[in-house]
């Protein structure tokens, strides 16, 4: 009865140890990564916005001038057709990126995080104040 406790100890032991080398890795990665993000910062919402409504902008006027080519009745030739059809699902793209930063802006996770910045960057200096001792 006893001849299988020494294995299964074993397994438990090697089980146990791999997962404490995956928590330490896991944590220091995260430590050292953590001040970069503090001093990079995340994109605000507005100013991706204002970025996908110039980029809408941009495709519109492109779809504009392809298609202005064939207002004399003239069909478009293979190549324009093929760029008005990828300038149309970039502007798909585009409208539904838009649609889901309005989400985002609205999204009242988005503002609780602004606020708590100030508490996130304390912490950090707390808790590499408390590291270098």
């Amino acid at each position: 009865m006893t001849d299988g406790l020494p294995a299964l100890s074993f397994s438990i032991s090697s089980l146990t140890l791999i997962g404490m080398l995956a928590v330490i890795t896991y944590t220091a990665y995260g430590m050292s990564v953590m001040p970069l993000n503090l001093i990079k910062g995340t994109r605000s919402v507005a100013y991706e916005r204002l970025e996908n409504t110039e980029d809408i902008d941009e495709v519109e006027h492109q779809i504009e001038n392809l298609k202005s080519k064939c207002k004399d009745g003239r069909p478009l030739s293979s190549k324009d057709r093929r760029n008005l059809q990828e300038l149309e699902g970039k502007l798909q793209v585009l409208r539904r990126r838009g649609r889901h930063l309005d989400i985002a802006e609205r999204n009242c996770c988005s503002k609780v995080g602004i606020a708590l910045r100030p508490v996130k960057v304390s912490l950090h200096y707390e808790i590499g104040s408390c590291s270098q001792m």
